[in-house]
């Protein structure tokens, strides 16, 4: 949404604009890209922990 309305903020409901009124006017787009790709490689962690320690057999 930052990404979208950054430049062309329109006014919205009782005088605010659309990212005030979301409250995300004073948020960084590429830390929101930095904070997707930390979850990603969390979780990517957490997968492989998960694959290379539980066992599972084969009946």
């Amino acid at each position: 949404m930052v990404n979208q309305f950054e430049k062309n903020d329109p006014r919205f409901i009782g005088g605010k604009t659309l990212l005030h009124y979301f409250g995300v006017a004073d948020q960084s787009a590429w830390a929101n890209i930095g904070a997707i790709f930390g979850f990603f490689g969390v979780f990517m962690v957490f997968t492989w922990l998960v694959l290379s320690f539980r066992r599972y057999e084969r009946r």
